[in-house]
C-alpha cells in the first residue's frame, strides 16, 4: 500500500520527535493500542474500522516497581505529549480507506494525527493516494473527525466517529527514581 520508504519516513520523525519529549521525563514504556470504530462518512454513510497504535507512553509505578492503582496504565501528567504510529482501515459503502498516521497525544484527552491514506472504491477498484489529518478528544473511547484531502485534485472526504482504544504497555524503556547514587 504504502511505499517502504513513507512508513520508514514516519518512523524516523516519531523517533527523533519522541527522543526529544521523553528525554525531559522519568518513566517511560513502548505501548501498543488496538481500536475498532464506528462511524459516518459525508456522501458515504455509516462506516466501520480498526487501527493499532504503537507509541510512547508514560506510567505510574509504586515503590516496589509495579503498576500502581487501578488506572495506573493511563498516561500520567509528566509525559505528554505521548507519540504514536498508527495503521488502520475504514470500510463505508463506496469506499475501503488504509492509512498510517504520526500522532501526538495531549494531556487534556485530545490530539491529532497526520499521514498518507490510500482510498480505493468499491465498484471499480480504482485508488488515489490522499493526505490525512485526524483530530480526536476523550481517553479510551475517542470522538474522532477524519479528514482525506488531495491539494492537486481540491478533493476532500470526511467523516467523523467513535473509536474504542485499549492501549497496553508492553515494554519499559526507563524507570527512574528519586534515589541518590
Amino acid at each position: 500500500m504504502f511505499k517502504t520508504r513513507h512508513i520508514l519516513n514516519l518512523i524516523l520523525l516519531l523517533a527523533a520527535v519522541t527522543n526529544v519529549s521523553a528525554s525531559t521525563y522519568t518513566t517511560k514504556s513502548i505501548y501498543v493500542s488496538p481500536g475498532i470504530s464506528v462511524g459516518y462518512t459525508f456522501g458515504q454513510g455509516f462506516n466501520y474500522g480498526a487501527q493499532v497504535s504503537i507509541g510512547l507512553i508514560g506510567l505510574r509505578y509504586d515503590d516496589d516497581g509495579y503498576f500502581s492503582g487501578a488506572d495506573a496504565w493511563l498516561p500520567t501528567n509528566e509525559i505528554y505529549p505521548a507519540y504514536s504510529i498508527s495503521y488502520g482501515f475504514r470500510n463505508s459503502k463506496l469506499n475501503k480507506i488504509k492509512f498510517i498516521d504520526l500522532q501526538v497525544f495531549g494531556e487534556e484527552g485530545g490530539g491529532a494525527g497526520v499521514g498518507l491514506a490510500k482510498i480505493t472504491e468499491k465498484s471499480s477498484g480504482y485508488s488515489e493516494r490522499y493526505n490525512h489529518l485526524k483530530l480526536y478528544l476523550g481517553f479510551i473511547p475517542l470522538a474522532q473527525l477524519d479528514i482525506y484531502y488531495q491539494i492537486r485534485s481540491k478533493s476532500i472526504i470526511s467523516g467523523f466517529g467513535v473509536i474504542g482504544v485499549l492501549p497496553i504497555p508492553v515494554v519499559a524503556i526507563s524507570k527512574d527514581t528519586d534515589e541518590e547514587p
